[in-house]
């Protein structure tokens, strides 16, 4: 009898692991379950981060926003019905960077990655956590980065994994907790310098 391969999406995170078995995926169906893993990183963020005193911030839910298409339909959901640090969570969709208010965490979306130093500009009095998946997210400012990196035990197994610049985290006095420090890599990027009106 033919085995079938199979591919997993595994994260793991504070001592938790998530993973994602996809057996010959259709390319949707993987997609919504990398997302959903993300979601789940998402979520352990707001556990493991101190931001600084934002009149916008303080009280209140926790904001995820995405700027963008929105990856996280079907993730969304299940995270508002969770608390962090005793404070519920929502989610919020932004199609435009025209739109954008505080939140504590920003997903930027490959759709609108090239727009970037707009995001900074909008956004440049607010501690947010931004987060993005392109390869050079966090060289130009970016907070956090997803990438995938292939397991040691199996070579048809990604994990995914998270790359946190810490100075741009720092110039927005957000501080990580130890334990997400010492699961993600760890980048000194400098911040992008601004760009002239």
């Amino acid at each position: 009898m033919r085995q079938r391969s199979s591919k997993a999406v595994t994260i793991c995170l504070a001592g938790l692991i998530f993973a994602v078995p996809l057996i010959h995926p259709p390319k949707a169906i993987a997609q919504e379950a990398r997302y959903t893993v993300m979601a789940a990183f998402l979520f352990n963020f707001l556990l493991f981060t101190e931001w600084p005193a934002h009149d916008s911030l303080d009280e209140g839910p926790f904001i995820i926003g995405v700027v963008g298409s929105n990856p996280f339909e079907h993730a969304a959901p299940t995270l508002e019905q969770r608390q962090a640090g005793g404070r519920s969570i929502r989610f919020v969709h932004y199609e435009r960077i025209a739109d954008l208010e505080p939140t504590h965490i920003l997903f930027v979306t490959t759709a609108v990655d090239s727009l970037l130093s707009d995001i900074h500009s909008a956004l440049d009095d607010v501690p947010v956590v931004l987060v993005g998946e392109s390869g050079d997210f966090t060289a130009r400012g970016g907070v956090i980065r997803f990438f995938d990196e292939a397991t040691k035990s199996a070579r048809t197994e990604m994990a995914l994994r998270v790359e946190i610049n810490r100075l741009s985290a720092e110039a927005r006095q957000i501080r990580f907790r130890s334990q997400l420090l010492r699961l993600a890599h760890v980048v000194d990027y400098p911040m992008p310098a601004a760009e002239p009106p």
